[in-house]
């Protein structure tokens, strides 16, 4: 796990952070809750290549899709990540080629959850049979914006499950 992590520039991981990797790896729901600055985000950045190294992939192929409400924050996220060689993009971002995403090229994917929902295309995208293989976990982030801004903040957030 350790490896993987220096491999996006971090000399170590804290023990928390393992935890709730390993919590990951072993295909049980995980729920993180930790200070602003302690470093969620590397959870949930190192995934794709942590199952890609456990599953022996020569060829990058483990996607992680995250569930945020906010597009400054999936912007940060997404400058931050490519900074350091990882391959991702938002679902919205005018710049990107979208076959990019229908091929599974990208390994980190920010999306609303109003996106994820309302958009028939990102309903058939998650369906296809390279997300179906590749999709290694499904990332709410800043989940406590909901209880903070009231459920109104967002009703999508309520049906996430159906994904």
């Amino acid at each position: 796990m350790e490896k993987v992590c220096l491999s996006l520039g971090y000399s170590e991981l804290r023990s928390l952070q393992k935890d709730a990797m390993k919590s990951f790896v072993a295909a049980r729901d995980v729920f993180v809750s930790l200070p602003t600055r302690f470093g969620k985000s590397l959870i949930y950045g190192c995934l794709p290549l942590l199952f890609d190294k456990l599953r022996c992939k020569l060829i990058p192929s483990s996607i992680v899709i995250v569930i945020c409400p906010l597009v400054a924050l999936m912007k940060d996220q997404v400058e931050k990540f490519q900074s350091l060689g990882m391959r991702s993009a938002y679902v919205g971002d005018q710049s990107l080629d979208s076959a990019a995403f229908l091929t599974g090229d990208i390994k980190l994917i920010f999306i609303s959850q109003e996106s994820l929902n309302r958009g028939s295309l990102w309903r058939d995208v998650v369906c296809s049979d390279v997300y179906q293989q590749n999709v290694v976990a499904f990332v709410i982030d800043e989940a406590h914006l909901v209880k903070n801004w009231g459920i109104n903040f967002s009703p999508d957030f309520s049906c996430l499950s159906e994904i």
